[in-house]
Order: structure tokens, then C-alpha cells, then sequence
């Protein structure tokens, strides 16, 4: 801009109703304060946030929607869940699984965090049994057991409910950003 002014500006002041120069002064005036304001375009993400992003809309729609939401943790479920729950987890905590986005990265990371609590929870207080041929978990007892006992196994699978429900809730505001900020996540690849 100062170089424009530099070069049109006129020896003579009685130049300056000349309507050339005033017009290329305007006329870059607003080229310099459109470019000026330019919003800057969101960057495309990254191939590792497209992998996890899909990795968790696959989670939503299936095995942690089941495990999350529509599950009664007092049942019996296969033990796999809980092993795939833990896999998930564990990868977290060896780095290999994040966002490079920071914003999803950290509810990505308070995801865990609930998830590793349930899966705490259930590792403490159950044990995988051997249920028409395959190992199942569950709050339920396969014996019987007195009532306080039975109480109590009851409010520790209450307890596994509301931290499930947490963390589909955390799951849901998950996905709902990813569905927005990485809209290439939704779209199978060939």
C-alpha cells in the first residue's frame, strides 16, 4: 500500500481530481482489506484422525453402542467386550491410538478415561464363566448366593451401568464432532 501511494503520488496537489489514480487507490484498498479478512480454510485431516474417527463410528454403531447402551451389565454378555474394551484402552495408553486434532484428542482421552474406570470396575468385581461353551461376564451369580451377598453384587452392577451410560454419553459427543470436523470419516473407502 505505501508503495502504491509512493508511486501515485501526484507533484501537484491539483492532480488529485484526476480520477485515474483515485481509482487505483480504491481499488487496492479493497483487494488489501479483502485478503486482510480472508478466513483461513480448515486444514483436511490427517490420515491417522480419518483411521480413528472411522474406527469410532464403527465402535458407535456396533460393539460399544451394545455394551454402552443397550446392555444390562447385571447379564451375562461374551467376554470379548470386555477384552476388545480393554484393547482399546491399552492403546491409548501406548500411544497409539489419538487425534492430532487436540480438540477431539481430549475427548478422546476423557473417553478412555470413563471407559478404563468401567472396564476397572468389571475386572474387579466379576469373573469370566464358562457358559454354553464360551466365557461370558457378567454381575449375575451362576450359584446361589445370600441376599446380602446378592445386594451388593446388584449395586456393583448398577454402579457398571451408570459408568457405561457416562461414557456413551462422552462416545455420542464424540462422534456427533467427528461427523462435523471430518466429514471424509463417513464415506467407506474402495
Amino acid at each position: 500500500m505505501a508503495a502504491l501511494v509512493w508511486l501515485l503520488w501526484p507533484e501537484n496537489l491539483s492532480v488529485l481530481s484526476d480520477p485515474e489514480p483515485w481509482f487505483a487507490f480504491a481499488t487496492a484498498c479493497v483487494f488489501w482489506i479483502f485478503t486482510e479478512f480472508k478466513t483461513v480454510e480448515k486444514s483436511k485431516a490427517t490420515e491417522n484422525d480419518v483411521r480413528v474417527a472411522r474406527e469410532l463410528l464403527e465402535l458407535h454403531a456396533g460393539q460399544f453402542r451394545f455394551l454402552l447402551k443397550e446392555t444390562d451389565l447385571w447379564q451375562f454378555i461374551s467376554s470379548e467386550y470386555y477384552t476388545n474394551l480393554g484393547n482399546f484402552c491399552d492403546r491409548w495408553d501406548r500411544e497409539v491410538l489419538f487425534f492430532h486434532d487436540q480438540q477431539l484428542n481430549q475427548q478422546l482421552e476423557k473417553l478412555v478415561k470413563e471407559l478404563s474406570e468401567l472396564h476397572n470396575k468389571i475386572a474387579m468385581n466379576t469373573v469370566p464363566v464358562l457358559l454354553g461353551g464360551e466365557f461370558k461376564t457378567g454381575f449375575k451369580q451362576t450359584r446361589y448366593v445370600s441376599e446380602d451377598e446378592y445386594d451388593k453384587l446388584r449395586a456393583k452392577s448398577k454402579e457398571a451401568n451408570s459408568l457405561a451410560s457416562t461414557a456413551w454419553q462422552t462416545l455420542d459427543e464424540i462422534v456427533s464432532k467427528v461427523r462435523r470436523t471430518i466429514p471424509e470419516a463417513t464415506v467407506k473407502p474402495l
